[in-house]
Order: structure tokens, then C-alpha cells, then sequence
């Protein structure tokens, strides 16, 4: 029988808040035998007792204290992925995740594709309308690539004015039929800053990933494709 995959984008759910330490201690009482179990009747002094319960209630206290400890160490990694003016992941966030996707690949095989993005005369729409159109700009091209790729996908800013995509199930074909839609989308929304209307535009490579790729060659062969497909664009205009 065919080992099921498991999916690299899944994340458990759970039912009670995962930092409730009620629900902990539940979890434990269920569990564990009585603290006093393996005391002998006869030394087992209603003080022997008491004792031991009080210093299982202190280790339930301090174990709670280290399950809640976890909880606010793995919130502030989150926080720490996330780029500070769009709702995506940064370039560590995004090198992490494109390590585990690489390693997952690697186990389990399957099409798994990265798009290197470079906005098109960027310094030119920060020299022009100021920096505040250019973060404006910024949170536009995120939000429509995230509203136009899968939930499984990945998006990040990698640089000042450069984005990536980790695109799953999709070989160099599909993934590059994907990126034609996202650019040419960038490309027929302006965006309305102070009353202006800014046309933006986007430059793209595609490189499916190999068993060979690591995150660092994977994104230069990206990012050597999407230098060649700017250079098209400007001959084009």
C-alpha cells in the first residue's frame, strides 16, 4: 500500500486554545496515575500525602509555565517571518519555508515551482510620487498576488521591491502560465494614491525546483530568468 503524503502546507488544528493550561492539566489527569500510586499504604501519612500532592500541583504549575513559555517563543518567530509593511512572509520567513518545501519535495517527489518578481522602475515611482506611493504600491502588488494564488502557495518579499512564490503542483509549464496571469493582472490594475493613478509594472523568472536545488540556487535561477524576461520587456517597449 502507497504511503500517503502528508500535505506541506497542513497545520493540526486544535480544539481548546492551544496556551488554555486548564485544558493541560486535563489532558494530564487523564493520563497519569495518582501521584501516590507507587507510595507503600503503610507510609503513605495523611502529611506524606499532602506533601506529594503539593509538589505535583507545583510540577503541573511549572510544566504549564513551559507550555506557555513555547507558545509565546513560537508567536514571536511568527511575528519575526513577517515583513513589517506587507502581509506576507520576509526573506527569512520565506527562506525557511522554501527550505522545508525543498526537503518535502525531495522525500515525496512532486512539481513544485518558484517565481523570482521584480517591480519595473520602482525608484522611478518613489522618485516621482514619493515614498509613501511607493509603499503603496508595495501593498498592492501583495495583496493582489495573494488574492490570485492558492492557500497552499507561498508569498514573501525577498528585497526592497521583490517578491517570490512558491507555487505547489505546478511543473515549469504550469507555473509559468500562472506567472503570465499575475503579471499581466499587476500590470492592468493601477493604484490610486492621493488622487494619482500609478501604473505598475512586473517582471518574472520561473524555475521548477530539482532534487539538486537548494534555497540559494533555487532562487538565482529564478532570479537569472527573471533578468532575462526584464530585458524582453524593455526591448518590447
Amino acid at each position: 500500500m502507497p504511503t500517503k503524503k502528508p500535505d506541506p502546507a497542513h497545520r493540526p488544528a486544535s480544539r481548546r486554545a492551544p496556551g488554555d493550561p486548564a485544558a493541560a492539566s486535563a489532558r494530564r489527569q487523564r493520563a497519569e496515575p495518582p501521584p501516590t500510586a507507587d507510595i507503600p499504604t503503610a507510609e503513605l501519612t495523611p502529611r506524606v500525602e499532602s506533601a506529594v500532592t503539593r509538589l505535583m500541583r507545583e510540577l503541573d504549575r511549572l510544566k504549564d509555565d513551559l507550555l506557555s513559555a513555547q507558545e509565546r517563543v513560537n508567536a514571536l518567530e511568527t511575528v519575526a517571518d513577517e515583513d513589517a509593511l506587507v502581509p506576507v512572509l520576509n526573506r527569512r520567513g520565506f527562506h525557511r519555508e522554501l527550505d522545508r518545501v525543498l526537503a518535502y519535495r525531495k522525500r515525496y517527489g512532486g512539481a513544485v515551482s518558484l517565481v523570482f518578481m521584480d517591480l519595473d522602475d520602482f525608484k522611478a515611482v518613489n522618485d516621482t510620487y514619493g515614498h509613501a506611493a511607493g509603499d503603496a504600491v508595495l501593498r498592492h502588488v501583495a495583496l493582489l498576488l495573494l488574492a490570485n494564488v492558492r492557500r497552499s502557495d507561498l508569498v514573501g518579499r525577498i528585497g526592497g521591491d521583490e517578491f517570490a512564490l512558491v507555487l505547489h503542483h505546478a511543473d515549469q509549464a504550469a507555473a509559468q502560465a500562472k506567472t503570465d496571469r499575475l503579471t499581466a493582472l499587476v500590470g492592468s490594475v493601477p493604484v490610486t494614491h492621493d488622487g494619482q493613478l500609478i501604473p505598475v509594472g512586473l517582471s518574472a523568472g520561473v524555475a521548477e525546483l530539482t532534487d539538486f536545488d537548494t534555497t540559494a540556487t533555487a532562487l538565482r535561477r529564478a532570479d537569472r530568468a527573471m533578468y532575462a524576461n526584464k530585458e524582453e520587456r524593455r526591448r518590447r517597449v
